[in-house]
């Protein structure tokens, strides 16, 4: 039986695929954060890297057969619907977005670990320049019952609202530490002026010019800084 409807149904399938991929990327990105810390606070023998290594393989596995059946289901849309307003919420799924969020105080998300005979490498993405992706805040993070990761967003913009008052307060203190340091500085410079003076007063007429002389040079390298 035909109907006239197929493409909205279509496209509201495609709409489902989508939402239901991002959900189980995430949820198979919150299993790898737990993995990730996991191993940085238990693994430590080549043994249980090994262990380790297999749970990270099968979880990664997952993380693409999601991530490629939001991008095939993507697709479809943009066939089916061609551009529009929607891109703005269904992006395009890089794999530079398909990254996990850091949500643990103990745990470091962005990190990349290496144990090779009892020897652990990290190398960490500072808090400055990380950022979190948009599937953390995509087109289904508006329904608050039905959306079970709305709290580890809320702890995310929690944190980034604290770096940003943390930079604000540094920059603050920054342009008061320089503000004193030229106080310092001209307080200095006024030091040796009156040094000097005082030299200027000296009977040895050698020691008066070579006491002056300095004084100046002192004062004037001090105004320069």
């Amino acid at each position: 039986m035909c109907t006239g409807d197929l493409d909205k149904m279509e496209e509201r399938l495609r709409d489902g695929q989508m939402r239901d991929s991002l959900d189980k990327l995430r949820i198979q990105l919150h299993v790898k954060a737990r993995l990730v810390g996991d191993r940085n606070r238990n693994v430590r023998h080549q043994a249980q890297a090994t262990r380790s290594q297999k749970q990270f393989a099968a979880n990664e596995t997952k993380i693409i057969q999601h991530a490629e059946k939001y991008r095939a289901a993507r697709r479809a849309k943009l066939a089916l619907s061609g551009p529009g307003e929607w891109e703005n919420d269904w992006q395009v799924l890089k794999k530079d977005d398909v990254v996990c969020m850091k949500i643990d105080h103990d745990e470091e998300i962005d990190l990349e670990t290496a144990v090779s005979d009892g020897v652990r490498r990290a190398i960490q993405v500072s808090e400055g320049r990380r950022q979190v992706s948009w599937i953390w805040m995509g087109a289904d993070t508006a329904n608050e019952k039905e959306n079970p990761h709305l709290q580890a967003l809320r702890v995310e913009w929690l944190r980034t609202r604290a770096r940003a008052h943390r930079w604000t307060e540094e920059v603050l203190l920054l342009q008061e530490e320089q503000r004193r340091t030229l106080v310092s500085l001209e307080r200095m410079a006024l030091m040796w002026d009156e040094r000097e003076g005082k030299a200027l007063r000296l009977t040895n007429p050698i020691l008066r010019v070579g006491v002056a002389a300095y004084a100046v040079e002192q004062a004037g390298l001090r105004r320069g800084l």
